[in-house]
């Protein structure tokens, strides 16, 4: 069976509070790619306001290894939105909307990974 390497950076919270005491909150994230990110990975980052410094760095990191980034923001993309090579942009200053797109988006890309393993066509309904 085929498979995907997929990961969520956030799932380990013994991981992440380690880094962020040691490291720096705004590290936490670009630390744990060091191990993992390769050339040609795709990094899918989701901010609300697309500032926040630890999703800045985990991008700019990503780029410097030669993989690909997608983001998810809101309100004007921020600086999150510049750096991706795909942004997708909830139009909104209300974090309850852009939360709630973000999670509808979630939804949809897991049910096109899920296709695309069981050798499905993923667009087909």
């Amino acid at each position: 069976m085929r498979r995907f390497r997929i990961m969520s950076l956030n799932d380990n919270i013994p991981m992440l509070t380690a880094l962020s005491n040691d490291l720096g909150y705004e590290n936490m994230f670009a630390e744990q790619l060091q191990n993992l990110i390769q050339p040609g990975d795709v990094l899918i980052v989701l901010s609300g306001s697309g500032k926040s410094p630890n999703v800045i760095k985990a991008m700019e990191y990503a780029r410097s290894q030669s993989a690909e980034v997608a983001a998810l923001v809101g309100f004007g993309g921020g600086r999150a939105g510049e750096l991706a090579d795909i942004e997708v942009l909830v139009d909104s200053s209300d974090y309850g909307v852009i939360e709630d797109a973000h999670l509808i988006i979630n939804h949809i890309l897991v049910e096109y990974f899920r296709r695309r393993l069981a050798d499905e066509d993923p667009w087909s309904v």
